[in-house]
């Protein structure tokens, strides 16, 4: 049996359309949402032990380095 794409693999670009509108529609929302996420990332992050640190920050290394 094959699996079917899901719409939002179809459409990206209606997803970034609808994003766009999302964000102008609730700028401050977005902008909330946003600084929440990051201020879990970091208490999460300083949650981790040494060895843990250094292997997340060698994978972010490792993306950043793949994206650029």
């Amino acid at each position: 049996m094959e699996k079917k794409e899901s719409w939002g693999k179809r459409n990206p670009e209606a997803i970034a359309k609808i994003q766009k509108r999302f964000y102008k529609k609730n700028k401050e929302k977005a902008l909330l949402r946003s600084k929440a996420q990051n201020l879990r990332g970091k208490l999460s992050y300083l949650a981790l032990t040494k060895p843990q640190k250094k292997k997340i920050d060698k994978q972010v290394e490792r993306l950043l380095q793949n994206n650029a």
